[in-house]
């Protein structure tokens, strides 16, 4: 194993086949790294020769299968040649998980409609390797043309957008890249609005069971998305109540294929618990996997919300450095009256603590219920849902928003169902002019007035 000073100049490795070059760079420093000779690939993504990648605030690491040769620029906290790595295991599954996609095809063009490809769910404790590894998975099967869906389920990261809500997305060969992950222009939100699967386990469990048909419609006619399958990312939670919701998703998404990142008490549960017809494997980690602090975890969602508004790099990052953000958001007024603000859920108390004549569905986990503007919310990045439409085609509140409609109560219960257009971050409340001013990642007006609020804040 070699190692270097924590400032790295530019610096050439050679890497010898089946191993990887690791590295740490903080948000403060950029590592710009090129792939001089051979073959190599990050996160499952092949690396173009003579191409400078730059990376920050970055633990990641290439591997090559044949050898190469890397160059490398810039500070970094760590930087080291790993000899030993799991990814023959990890290919050795993508191999496996390609058979049952072959396998699907088949069925499906024989028109035998009642056959899927592979529905893979990735779990583990936190920082044990899954995002990785569901990156690889996913990589690989795009890479010998498949369209498989990645779904992630971990609230509290955002791989696809920003933390607070789970998302699914259609992949192709434009869909990923090396530097910016996921790169893509129209992925299924459903807001839960925590970054904390205990805020409210029960809403979590209802988005995902509308997950489950929105994934259902998807490869309904579509033969290719059917036999490629899907890859499913999970959060690290895995005991008590956490365990209780991983068993649910796994049920509800009818998931065929679990992964167990090297963590056999949860493997035994798994086998303990589920079907035989699921299949439960106990894949290694990686040695580079570390333990992320509560600070890191911070800043990576305050990045992931960055990003989404500026682009990679962009906002605070992109000025300290001198640059200009990648994208170009909009500062957007609103008056109170222009919008509809909901939370989801409340604290559920006995019926002998609530006022004559209401119920203690008001403030249920369910419970869709009016949020009046306050200076509360600001720094909040609040889901802009659709525009929810009565059976006859009609949109639901219009001008004037749910007041007085005489569908309000129902209206506001499918914001459950509906999809999030976007998302719009709060930067003042006038409470004097009654009035919002947001952050929104594109001109115009919004898509609806329907806003949901939750507990996930950011702050410039």
């Amino acid at each position: 194993m070699a190692s270097a000073a924590a400032k790295v100049e530019t610096r050439t490795w050679v890497l010898q086949a089946e191993t990887e070059l690791r590295f740490d760079v903080s948000a403060e420093h950029t590592l710009t790294v090129v792939l001089r000779e051979n073959t190599a690939e990050m996160f499952g993504i092949e690396l173009a020769a003579e191409y400078e990648y730059k990376f920050s605030s970055t633990k990641a690491a290439v591997f090559t299968w044949y050898g190469c040769t890397i160059e490398t620029t810039g500070w970094v906290s760590s930087i080291y040649v790993a000899q030993e790595t799991p990814m023959k295991s990890y290919v050795n599954t993508h191999a496996q998980l390609e058979a049952r996609r072959d396998k699907a095809l088949q069925a499906l063009q024989a028109g035998r409609t009642n056959i899927t490809g592979p529905r893979v769910m990735v779990v583990g404790e936190a920082d044990s390797g899954k995002s990785t590894l569901a990156n690889i998975l996913a990589a690989y099967a795009v890479r010998l043309g498949r369209c498989p869906t990645f779904v992630d389920l971990d609230v509290g990261q955002g791989m696809i957008t920003v933390p607070g809500g789970i998302a699914a997305a259609a992949l192709d060969s434009n869909s990923m890249s090396v530097e910016e992950g996921f790169s893509l222009t129209a992925p299924l939100v459903l807001f839960y609005g925590h970054t904390s699967l205990q805020e409210n386990p029960e809403l979590f469990k209802k988005l995902v069971g509308r997950m489950a048909e929105c994934l259902k419609r998807r490869v309904a006619n579509d033969i290719d998305a059917s036999a490629s399958g899907a890859i499913f990312n999970t959060c690290g939670w895995v005991e008590g109540l956490g365990l209780e919701l991983l068993a649910h998703a796994i049920t509800v998404l009818d998931i065929d294929v679990v992964l167990v990142m090297k963590h056999d008490r949860l493997y035994a549960d798994m086998v303990a618990t589920l079907p035989r017809s699921v299949a439960v494997i106990n894949l290694p980690r990686s040695g580079g996997v570390a333990l992320r602090s509560s600070q890191y975890r911070r800043a990576s969602r305050d990045r992931r919300c960055r990003e989404y508004f500026y682009g990679g790099g962009g906002g605070a990052a992109a000025a300290a450095a001198g640059g200009a953000p990648a994208l170009s958001p909009a500062a957007l007024h609103l008056d109170f009256n222009d919008v509809s603000i909901f939370r989801v859920g409340g604290q559920t108390v006995s019926d002998a603590m609530l006022p004559v004549g209401h119920s203690d569905s008001s403030l249920g986990p369910l419970q869709v219920n009016p949020f009046y503007p306050s200076s509360d919310l600001l720094h909040t990045v609040l889901a802009v849902c659709h525009p929810v439409l009565r059976q006859d085609g009609t949109m639901l509140g219009g001008a004037s928003g749910l007041e007085g409609d005489r569908d309000s109560a129902e209206a506001a219960q499918e914001l459950l169902n509906s999809n999030a257009a976007g998302f719009v971050y709060v930067t003042e409340v006038d409470m004097d002019k009654r009035r919002l001013a947001v952050l929104s990642p594109c001109p115009g007006s919004l898509p609806s007035r329907f806003l949901i609020a939750g507990t996930v804040k950011w702050q410039e």
